[in-house]
């Protein structure tokens, strides 16, 4: 089943946003309990923002969390997501699609021509790609990840292709 975030499901997306955190990209960005509880809080206060869950056997076993807003270069408005999260065991059930399909529903209640859905969390990519354009999604790009150390260089442990060429930019 597939409805609104309510308040008392707080505590179980944060504990669901912690798995998220833990299998993915992020694992090695520290996790703030307090931020994921926000954005709850958002979903629950702001007109412009959308949360529901997915439910399976009387519990949480999905989240997507989703936003109204202008693009950084137009003031046209478009629905752009911030987390999207089934877990493992639900993965190749309904739930995804139908939490997708919700956020979808809810940008057209509002009027809003584009829907950008951005994956990072590294989880999956080939699947989720195949995933998104069955749903008559285009892939527009990718998603790049370094991590630096202080001084503004790749820290070690980064795994990068020598191409020979320079990647230094003239500043």
């Amino acid at each position: 089943m597939i409805r609104q975030i309510e308040e008392r499901d707080i505590p179980a997306l944060v504990e669901l946003g912690a798995e998220m955190h833990a299998e993915s990209s992020f694992a090695d960005v520290p996790f703030d309990r307090q931020r994921v509880e926000n954005m709850a809080w958002h979903c629950l206060h702001n007109a412009d923002w959308f949360g529901a869950v997915a439910e399976h056997n009387g519990r949480i076993v999905g989240m997507f969390v989703g936003n109204a807003g202008p693009f950084y270069f137009s003031t046209t408005q478009a629905g752009f997501d911030k987390v999207w999260y089934v877990t493992p065991e639900c993965r190749r059930s309904i739930h995804g699609v139908r939490l997708l399909q919700a956020f979808l529903r809810w940008c057209g209640a509002r009027d809003l021509l584009f829907v950008r859905i951005g994956v990072s969390t590294g989880v999956n990519p080939a699947g989720t790609d195949r995933l998104m354009q069955r749903l008559g999604f285009t892939a527009v790009g990718g998603n790049y990840s370094l991590k630096l150390n202080p001084a503004g260089q790749p820290a070690s442990g980064n795994t990068q292709p020598d191409t020979g060429e320079s990647t230094a930019f003239p500043v």
